[in-house]
């Protein structure tokens, strides 16, 4: 059976060639995008659900649960758009895929994290400290 691969689009334009990248025969390739990237999915795709954002994650876990009961549950999540990781993350995290997680997604896009993680390496580097936000309550 053809594993089922679900992509978090958000391109309005052809810069994400996943036909390319994805044999969009042999695997099941769904895609949950917004209005705007509707128009750049291949079409091939299995499916396609439509989402207000990429980054709301209860809209997107909605759309998946609706893709999963029509092709199982994804065995891939891919998402390509930086701003796209962190949903594509709690993705897996929430159905058990294979690929990045919150936590190791963390070491890449949270510099206190990737900081932390350099430093535990053992690998020099300038000092660092956590930043507040410098918000102050009233």
């Amino acid at each position: 059976m053809s594993s089922h691969i679900l992509v978090i689009h958000r391109w309005h334009d052809r810069y994400a060639l996943y036909d390319r990248y994805i044999d969009h025969g042999t695997h099941r390739v769904t895609y949950v995008c917004t209005e705007l990237g509707a128009n750049s999915v291949p079409r091939d795709a299995a499916a396609l659900r439509v989402v207000s954002a990429t980054h709301d994650l209860a809209e997107v876990m909605a759309a998946v649960t609706d893709l999963a009961a029509l092709f199982g549950s994804p065995d891939r999540v891919v998402a390509l758009h930086e701003g796209d990781l962190d949903t594509a993350a709690a993705v897996r995290e929430r159905l058990g895929c294979a690929g990045q997680d919150p936590t190791e997604l963390a070491r890449f896009r949270d510099k206190l994290v990737m900081a932390e993680t350099v430093a535990g390496a053992g690998v020099r580097a300038p000092a660092f400290a956590d930043a507040p936000d410098g918000q102050r309550s009233s």
